[in-house]
């Protein structure tokens, strides 16, 4: 497998979640106008807000009789509510999602590297197995001891900035301000919080601290990088819910509203990212497309 396929295969798959993405909000926002639409006819007519209710039941194994557990009485403010953080709930799946592509693209580039250069790979990579076989192995056993990197997927993107040169330039110097191992960090942890913790970031500022104490800064050196999860990583100040949601542009003014696409910027440090390591594995500044062909991630 070579190293365009790898980086197509990643990159064509974070298009289809922008595109399910897109379905995603457009309908949110015909549901939200439409729920707008139906607050203002019920204002002008009836005193009742109501418009769900629902009764919450299982069945008793034995006797089959209903036991109720839940009512809910749910009046338009609420119902609209309810579409926000839904939505947004949506939208840290394809977080999730686009972040374990990542990971994904990670470990098969990190095998390209392994196969085309077995000295950039730590000698604890290769396993049991003596040098002279390693030159008869082929892509796939590669992948398998990629996949099986300790401390992965940060070990991988340390020994990538100590064996490619471009790496370590481009990881502290780019458009984005900022470091981009911190900016992939972050999406990770950000990940993880959504799998096991629900999406909530009871503390901010300790979750920061803790990330970017992995990375091996200290002191002086953290405050440029606490500062930018500070200013990048949104989260609801009631309930500690990480946002995702578009939110308006600082500048904009009617009538020329524009909104900031906050899923929008963490996925680019993921493309970004891997399109630098793509580059320092010798690919070329120009990835064609045109046969749109996907070879079947292993």
């Amino acid at each position: 497998m070579s190293i365009l396929e790898i980086f197509r295969n990643f990159t064509m798959a974070i298009a289809d979640i922008d595109v399910y993405r897109k379905s995603v909000e457009s309908a949110a926002d015909r549901t939200y106008n439409y729920l707008l639409q139906y607050k203002d006819n019920v204002s002008s007519r009836s005193s009742s807000r109501t418009i769900n209710v629902q009764n919450m039941f299982f069945k008793d194994a034995t006797s089959g009789k209903p036991i109720f557990y839940g009512f809910r009485d749910i009046d338009i403010d609420q119902e609209i509510l309810n579409l926000f953080r839904h939505t947004n709930r949506q939208h840290q799946w394809f977080l999730v999602e686009a972040y374990e592509l990542f990971e994904e693209f990670l470990k098969h580039a990190y095998a390209f590297m392994g196969m085309n250069d077995p000295k950039r790979w730590e000698l604890s990579d290769f396993g049991d197995i003596l040098w002279d076989e390693v030159e008869s192995k082929n892509f796939q056993w590669f992948l398998e001891k990629s996949r099986k990197k300790k401390k992965a997927p940060l070990s991988m993107l340390r020994q990538f900035r100590k064996v490619l040169p471009r790496m370590k330039s481009v990881e502290s110097s780019n458009r984005y301000n900022c470091d981009l191992l911190v900016a992939v960090t972050l999406v990770g942890g950000m990940r993880h919080k959504i799998v096991h913790a629900k999406g909530i970031i009871s503390d901010r500022k300790e979750f920061a601290q803790r990330l970017i104490t992995s990375l091996g800064y200290s002191g002086a050196g953290m405050a440029h990088h606490l500062d930018f999860i500070e200013k990048t990583l949104l989260v609801n100040s009631e309930n500690g819910e990480i946002h995702l949601l578009n939110i308006p542009a600082p500048d904009s003014r009617p009538p020329f509203l524009f909104h900031y696409d906050v899923l929008d910027v963490f996925i680019r440090f993921l493309l970004t990212y891997a399109h630098q390591v793509y580059l320092s594995l010798g690919g070329h500044e120009l990835v064609d497309y045109s046969d749109l062909k996907r070879t079947p991630t292993q």
